[in-house]
């Protein structure tokens, strides 16, 4: 059974908040913010330990954790340099197995005509789309499995 088809059949599972909903009736704990304070509780630890890692790999931490050294960084901010840098730790290549961002620079109605054409062509992508005014916040978020676009408007990369 392919992902449309399973999108067809039971639309609830490709709603935000329905999967939230399904997940505090089966375990009765709020999905999102139990996630995300476990992430803010946590980032302080992992960024040490994404800092003190040695070689390629500690290089490729550090390259993202230099944004962190802004001061006035949102906590959406952190939370995306945590979760890349954690993907990256456990072995795993964010670019070829996740992540892929896209900058929308010319006629937003093309540039969604463009984008759509790529993410058909990926087996499973979660896309960050960002203006070109400001490359900082995502204009949207969304995920792809197969080819087929099952969750947009998540808003930041820690959301999906």
């Amino acid at each position: 059974m392919s992902i449309k088809d399973l999108k067809d059949r039971w639309p609830a599972l490709f709603n935000a908040s329905q999967v939230s909903a399904e997940f505090q009736r089966i375990t009765t704990l709020t999905l999102e913010p139990k996630f995300l304070s476990m992430l803010d509780r946590y980032s302080p630890k992992l960024l040490s330990l994404f800092q003190a890692k040695k070689g390629a790999a500690g290089e490729r931490h550090r390259a993202q954790m230099r944004t962190l050294l802004q001061s006035g960084i949102p906590i959406q901010r952190t939370r995306d340099v945590v979760i890349r840098c954690l993907i990256d730790h456990l072995g795993e290549d964010a670019s070829a197995l996740t992540i892929k961002d896209f900058e929308c620079l010319q006629n937003p109605a093309d540039a969604s005509v463009s984008i759509q054409e790529e993410l058909a062509e990926e087996m499973m992508k979660i896309y960050l789309l960002r203006d070109q005014e400001s490359l900082e916040e995502s204009a949207d978020v969304g995920i792809v499995i197969e080819g087929t676009t099952v969750l947009i408007g998540l808003g930041d990369l820690s959301r999906a």
